[in-house]
């Protein structure tokens, strides 16, 4: 076929049914979108069925009791877990009260263990401050240590060593009360048995006294008479005590009466001082602590803006105060649960140092 001097290709006609047609692409699938999340979620990727994860606080109960005190990490590298997830085995342990806690830290981080596991909790030792340390090791060596005859370093450090020094109060006959501490492997009552001993100030151990070995050698005593006492006649004895009476009356009646002198009350200047720049400064008297000579403390209010305020106005007759002087303070308020307000006339650049970095709650006013 030509077609305007253009040869053509003859059409070629086939059947219906013989036409090529174009093969099918994939098309994608749209979705409709959701707003609501699906009815049935898949769970976490830490989730354990409750049948699961009792026997999973079974077995790490089992470790612990072999190998404890332990770490998170150590549980969640012994069962192929994180620590996230083993923390939350641990917590739900102590939230049942099958595992105690130490407050003292390994990197940050509690050690766990089961009661009766107390005597391997000397591997804190070692991460353990300097002061903590030195207290930590004559706590063990005392088992029982006198709060008001410890230095001041050690009441501070005894206070932080809250795994191993466990505090009694004592209460005495006349009302005052003082604290002692006892070493955590001590028991109770054989800790209330000491205590008792020193307070008395009676020696445990009594000797015996050696026994009398009695040897008869035949030899009798001659017996010997008793004298006889000279009775008299009872009516002269009677007149000579009657006599001797009447003559202690009359040497009474005639000696003058001695007149005592009134005693005179001692001015204490410095303790007038310290009342009078307290007042100057706001502060209302309380109520005062007993402390020993030449040493002063008041619970003091201090009227605010939200209303009144409750502190511990600690003071020393001294004319410059040192590092022992703050942390004694420091210990006195955490006694009594109060801040401290520090008096005095003058204080070392060291002691004020430990206030501003160490002691925190305690303030240093001078003296006016």
């Amino acid at each position: 076929m030509i077609i305007n001097g253009v040869p053509q290709k003859k059409p070629v006609f086939r059947p219906q049914f013989m036409q090529k047609k174009p093969f099918p692409t994939a098309q994608k699938q749209q979705l409709p979108l959701q707003n609501n999340p699906p009815a049935n979620p898949s769970p976490p990727q830490h989730s354990i069925p409750s049948g699961n994860f009792n026997d999973l606080k079974q077995k790490v109960i089992s470790y612990i009791r072999t190998n404890g005190p332990v770490l998170p990490i150590q549980i969640a590298k012994a069962f192929g877990k994180d620590t996230m997830f083993a923390g939350a085995v641990l917590s739900e342990l102590i939230s049942n009260r099958i595992l105690k806690i130490t407050n003292a830290k390994i990197g940050g981080s509690p050690v766990y263990y089961l009661p009766g596991q107390e005597d391997r909790l000397e591997l804190l030792r070692a991460h353990l401050g300097h002061k903590p340390k030195e207290a930590y090791d004559i706590l063990k060596e005392k088992k029982i240590m006198r709060d008001s005859e410890s230095e001041p370093w050690q009441r501070v450090a005894l206070r932080e060593l809250k795994d191993f020094a466990f505090p009694i109060a004592v209460r005495h006959d006349d009302g005052s009360e003082e604290i002692f501490w006892r070493w955590h492997m001590l028991s109770e009552n054989e800790a209330k048995t000491r205590i008792s001993s020193i307070v008395s100030g009676k020696v445990e151990e009594i000797q015996a006294a050696p026994p009398v070995i009695a040897v008869d050698i035949g030899l009798k005593p001659e017996p010997v008479e008793p004298e006889k006492p000279d009775i008299g006649d009872p009516r002269r004895k009677e007149e000579q005590k009657t006599l001797e009476t009447k003559a202690e009356e009359k040497q009474k009646a005639e000696k003058p009466k001695k007149l005592k002198k009134p005693k005179k009350e001692k001015i204490d200047a410095f303790k007038n001082e310290l009342l009078s720049t307290m007042a100057a400064k706001g502060l209302s008297v309380f109520e005062e602590v007993p402390m020993k000579k030449n040493e002063y403390a008041f619970v003091v209010k201090l009227s605010s803006a939200i209303g009144e305020l409750s502190y511990l106005a600690i003071a020393k007759k001294k004319k410059k105060l040192n590092e022992d002087d703050v942390i004694l303070a420091y210990s006195i308020g955490q006694q009594h649960k109060l801040p401290v307000i520090l008096f005095g006339k003058e204080i070392a650049a060291k002691a004020e140092k430990t206030i501003n970095s160490n002691a925190k709650g305690i303030v240093f006013l001078k003296l006016q």
